[in-house]
């Protein structure tokens, strides 16, 4: 396996390993070294099932079903799709997912100062914060092709989906979104990050 960083702020590219396969104690944990460090981790040309995804993420932490029991791999909630492809009149998937800067985080309890201002303070020192980090020397900027699998560290960075193809050009995706309930846990990086050598 290489990892190899993008030269932007943010991301490295992952080669010469199948995600879709089992992945030794190793690998994996230099997977998770290199999201640490990256952010952002771009596997290219990988053919992965549904179930493939599936298994692949449930090694980070749960994840977390999609919430409105609708656009998801059959029998699959974990997996959800994302596209703007009709069939029978009906998208298959959320057509705009994503567009506007965002973390799929609903709270985090170590920025929960900001709850604790006045109303005003908080806008004034969220506009601060939005548009230091939204300048673009912080972003990465991925170029999607086909079979890509892209992971991202949704505590430490923001996305945003360009919405850069019309409605008669397809977008399929399916993606998993898993909750940071391992990372945190002292046993799971205990039981992880010796197989690549490190220190907890």
């Amino acid at each position: 396996m290489r990892i190899e960083p993008s030269g932007q702020i943010l991301g490295a590219t992952v080669t010469d390993i199948d995600i879709g396969a089992a992945l030794t104690p190793a690998d994996f944990a230099a997977v998770l070294q290199g999201l640490g460090r990256h952010g952002v981790l771009h596997f290219p040309g990988q053919r992965l099932t549904a179930a493939a995804l599936r298994d692949f993420s449930q090694r980070f932490g749960r994840i977390q079903a999609t919430l409105t029991g609708r656009h998801h791999e059959p029998g699959m909630p974990e997996v959800g799709i994302l596209s703007n492809i009709i069939e029978n009149g009906e998208p298959i998937g959320i057509t705009d997912a994503g567009q506007d800067w965002h973390t799929d985080m609903s709270y985090n309890p170590t920025i929960g100062f900001l709850n604790e201002l006045a109303h005003e303070e908080s806008e004034r020192m969220l506009s601060m914060l939005f548009e230091h980090q939204l300048q673009p020397k912080y972003q990465y900027t991925h170029r999607w092709t086909e079979d890509d699998v892209l992971v991202w560290d949704h505590i430490g960075t923001l996305h945003n989906a360009i919405a850069d193809y019309g409605p008669d050009e397809h977008r399929l995706m399916k993606r998993c979104q898993v909750m940071a309930d391992r990372v945190f846990d002292p046993a799971f990086l205990e039981a992880v990050l010796p197989a690549a050598g490190l220190a907890v």
